[in-house]
């Protein structure tokens, strides 16, 4: 009966009480008494606190206008927080990216180009689908860098792509910004990442 109180179980007590096959008569007595007592609380509360309940309702009615505008006021603050937010996210991540189309034109050229697919792993294993690239794991970056040195010439003045599938190309900007702190200059993530590769139709290369 004490289900009524407790956030959730009321939802997941019928289920229950049919799994262990509760009696419909003993349900249905128990059910009710259950609503009659959450019931008879709210209204017991009322009925002891109708004074103060009454006299804090006519100080809210006095001050209705003071409080439209605490609460806008509230509001508003809560809208600049979530706009600065987003602000300071953008100017973190801010960084010179490559479009799609330029990096197409790039491996049509046969220029000499490294991409690095930043997704996470798991990502990789989901959706396997890799444009021509390298899959790096942002913990094991150096270890990644040798492997592709072993394939690959790779120097500072290399052409880097990264790409990965979050928003504003977090993963991929933040692998750059370490890079580009080892001296390499050329570093670029991909606006829109694999997503925006995806949507134009263009081919992706199996794991």
């Amino acid at each position: 009966m004490g289900s009524k109180f407790i956030p959730g179980v009321s939802t997941v007590a019928p289920p229950i009480a049919g799994a262990m096959r509760m009696p419909v008569l003993r349900f249905t007595i128990a059910a009710g008494l259950a609503v009659a007592m959450y019931a008879g609380v709210g209204l017991a509360l009322g009925r002891i606190f109708h004074a103060q309940m009454g006299a804090a309702f006519a100080m809210i009615d006095e001050n209705l206008r003071v409080a439209g505008l605490v609460f806008a006021t509230l509001v508003a603050l809560y809208i600049a927080s979530k706009v600065l937010q987003r602000w300071l996210f953008r100017r973190r991540f801010r960084m010179a990216r490559i479009s799609v189309g330029e990096l197409r034109q790039l491996l049509e050229t046969g220029a000499p180009i490294i991409i690095m697919d930043v997704r996470a792993r798991s990502a990789r294993e989901r959706e396997p689908g890799l444009i021509g690239a390298f899959g790096i794991d942002a913990d094991r970056l150096e270890q990644h860098l040798q492997e592709i040195k072993r394939q690959t010439p790779i120097d500072p003045s290399s052409e880097i792509v990264l790409y990965c599938a979050c928003p504003n190309e977090a993963s991929a900007v933040m692998i750059a910004r370490r890079l580009a702190r080892q001296g390499y200059k050329q570093v670029r993530p991909l606006e829109g990442g694999l997503d925006a590769w995806m949507k134009t139709g263009l081919p992706v290369a199996s794991l």
